[in-house]
Parts: C-alpha cells; sequence; structure tokens
C-alpha cells in the first residue's frame, strides 16, 4: 500500500489570492480597475520579506501595534499607498508616546510655544491636535529620535504622505 505524504505549510502565504476577483469587481461596478492594486510580482517581494522581519520585532513592539497589522493586511492585498498610510500612523503613535514619556508639559512648550495658543494644549490628548510634521520636528528638537531617523521620517511625510497634484 501506497501512503501518500502531505506537507503541511505552517507559513501562512500573505499575498492574497483574491486580489483579482476584487480588481475584476471594480471594473464590473464600472469603477476605475487599473493601478488600485499592486501587480503580484510586487507583492511577492512583501511576501518574501515581510514576514521575517515582522518576526524579529520584539513581543512587546507587536501587541499593541494595531497599524503595523493593517500594514500587513493593505501590503498583502497589494494597497501599498494604504499600508504606508497605515505604517505612518504607528509612526505617530509611538512619537505620541516618546511626548508623553518626556513630559507633556515640557513637549508642548517646545512645539507650540509660551503664546496664546498653549492654553489649548494641556493633555496627551491634545497630542492629536499637532500637525505630523510639528510633532516630528519637535521631537528631533527635543533629542527623542535621531538625526538618522528625522531625516528618513521626514522624507517619507513630505514625498510618500504629502497630498499630490492628479493631473
Amino acid at each position: 500500500m501506497m501512503t501518500d505524504i502531505v506537507s503541511k505549510n505552517t507559513h501562512t502565504e500573505l499575498i492574497d489570492p483574491q486580489a483579482q476577483r476584487v480588481v475584476d469587481f471594480l471594473e464590473q461596478i464600472g469603477l476605475p480597475a487599473d493601478n488600485i492594486i499592486a501587480e503580484q510580482s510586487e507583492r511577492s517581494i512583501i511576501g518574501q520579506n515581510l514576514p521575517a522581519y515582522i518576526e524579529s520585532l520584539p513581543p512587546e513592539i507587536k501587541r499593541d501595534a494595531r497599524y503595523l497589522s493593517k500594514f500587513v493586511v493593505g501590503a498583502g492585498f497589494g494597497l501599498f499607498d494604504y499600508s504606508l498610510n497605515a505604517i505612518w500612523n504607528e509612526v505617530v503613535l509611538d512619537l505620541r508616546k516618546k511626548a508623553i514619556t518626556y513630559g507633556i508639559d515640557i513637549f508642548f512648550d517646545s512645539a507650540v510655544g509660551g503664546g496664546k495658543n498653549r492654553e489649548f494644549y494641556k493633555t496627551e490628548d491634545d497630542l492629536g491636535s499637532l500637525k505630523d510634521a510639528v510633532l516630528l520636528d519637535t521631537c528631533r528638537k527635543l533629542e527623542l529620535i535621531s538625526d538618522t531617523t528625522y531625516k528618513k521620517l521626514k522624507h517619507i511625510l513630505d514625498t510618500e504622505l504629502s497630498p499630490r497634484i492628479v493631473k
């Protein structure tokens, strides 16, 4: 009697095979469908590299990283622009945590100064009222992030996340 050997793949594939069905649906209902979802070859690159990177992160970082989860889902589905926005949100949350740890009053004094607007910035919840650029610049000024990290994040903010004029 011959027995079949079935190998069990414990590593789940990141790339969503249903992506083309969504593109087909978009076409069917008359919405633009080109350049919405990244090509399979581009998604495969993410699928090959991302799992090892995520596995290398400490559990305490992964535990509450909801936007990182959204990044992974978006990347697996081929929505790279969405994924970039999701990971940026994770960065902003981390910068806010750094501001809180540093001292919220000192942070706000540096971010908005001691003028008239300062009265609107008192609690951790008020961090959400700061523009991302101000949050990033203030974290650099207070040395909560390195110059190298600042330059990388500033580049992402300025080139990848800034609104574009579509022709």
